[in-house]
């Protein structure tokens, strides 16, 4: 049994040319993940996401939702049962994001195209299907 539900929001955020998409790297080798986060108590989803880009990213957009899923549903190790509420995004792929790792060399936001995505390990199988799926 899980000692409780977390629920979070995350986008799968497109440059307007449809060719990259836009990760956050994560400290060190660790991997890439989708911007976004937890919802705090009391929020909404909609408002959780944008403070969220608030936070990470310092941009403000408009998302639609697309889709929800449980990540690793059949983990029985996990005490958190994660449900993710997914979003998708086109954003100009020359906005200006914050100056920390825009190169990819530390913990921040990463452009990527999508043979990067197909190619890494680097990148959770739940959110790499999600952005595939809904690749402009």
């Amino acid at each position: 049994m899980y000692d409780r539900h977390e629920v979070s929001v995350k986008v799968a955020l497109y440059s307007s040319d449809g060719k990259r998409t836009l990760l956050m790297r994560h400290w060190g080798d660790a991997g890439f993940g989708l911007p976004g986060g937890h919802i705090d108590a009391g929020e909404m989803p909609d408002a959780a996401l944008e403070r969220e880009l608030r936070e990470e990213l310092g941009i403000t957009i408009d998302a639609t939702p697309a889709d929800f899923y449980v990540r690793d549903p059949y983990d029985t190790t996990a005490k958190n049962h994660k449900i993710i509420l997914g979003y998708t995004a086109t954003i100009d792929g020359d906005v200006e994001l914050p100056a920390q790792a825009c190169d990819g060399s530390e913990e921040g936001p990463v452009w990527l195209t999508r043979a990067e995505v197909e190619a890494t390990d680097k990148l959770a199988p739940g959110y790499r299907d999600f952005l595939l799926k809904r690749w402009p």
